[in-house]
């Protein structure tokens, strides 16, 4: 076995933007007809900036994305009349919980966005990415003065649709 000299040493010396150098990236994604998780997740990396090749962790990109059409959002299997969505009053005994069925009817926002929430790590940087997250229940939104790039969900993942 050879000994390594300082000339077959490389150090590798590893970059990492800084918050200032981050541009603002802007996203449209249509949800219509498409299963909550494996959106959550696209979204979830898209809001970290992990699809870059300078991703730094502890960095919020300033990316944003714009979700549109909410109410057209599906499960995958039996999910939309199992799956319970649970928080508590802060009384004894008072844990309340509603089906994702009941909470589509009532706002089908929130189920998108406590998904994504759930997939963003526990830390700080989890409210300031979820500052740049816009949900709509329909078409309509105020950020069409803004040049989001629209990605077309079902192109680039063809199992991801009902």
């Amino acid at each position: 076995m050879r000994k390594l000299s300082i000339i077959d040493i490389i150090i590798v010396k590893t970059e990492y933007k800084k918050k200032e150098s981050c541009i603002p990236k802007w996203i449209q994604i249509d949800a219509k007809n498409m299963i909550v998780g494996r959106l959550a997740v696209f979204i979830a990396n898209e809001l970290r900036g992990k699809n870059t090749a300078v991703y730094t962790p502890h960095i919020c990109p300033k990316n944003k994305v714009i979700i549109i059409n909410t109410d057209q959002i599906e499960f995958s299997g039996k999910k939309m009349s199992d799956k319970e969505y649970y928080h508590h009053t802060g009384y004894v005994g008072g844990i309340k919980g509603i089906t994702a069925e009941k909470l589509k009817q009532k706002n089908s926002t929130l189920i998108l966005r406590e998904a994504v929430r759930r997939m963003l790590p526990d830390n700080k940087l989890r409210k300031e990415f979820l500052r740049n997250l816009y949900i709509y229940k329909n078409e309509e939104h105020k950020h069409k003065n803004h040049a989001a790039e629209i990605v077309s969900f079902n192109k680039i993942h063809k199992s991801h649709s009902i």
